[in-house]
């Protein structure tokens, strides 16, 4: 996997925005409880990592790849 590229000061003003972001710094992003509960459930509706990300008001470009996936992976393992 590549490196996860860091956020600008824009991005995170904007991630910072999102009522399901917990906490983001430049180099990392923490989800809320609720965006745990809400991503499973979208999953559960045929929902892919990314268009769940974008349904719950992420921009998918600024999270990359990488992060989306990563997350998706998380979430999926812990909530089986």
């Amino acid at each position: 996997m590549g490196t996860k590229k860091k956020f600008t000061p824009e991005e995170l003003k904007h991630l910072q925005a999102n009522p399901y972001t917990l906490r983001v710094t430049a180099n990392s992003i923490s989800y809320t409880l609720a965006f745990k509960e809400a991503f499973w459930a979208l999953s559960l509706q045929g929902y892919t990592g990314t268009a769940a990300f974008r349904k719950l008001g992420y921009n998918t470009e600024v999270l990359g790849f990488e992060r989306i996936h990563s997350q998706n992976l998380r979430l999926s393992r812990r909530l089986e």
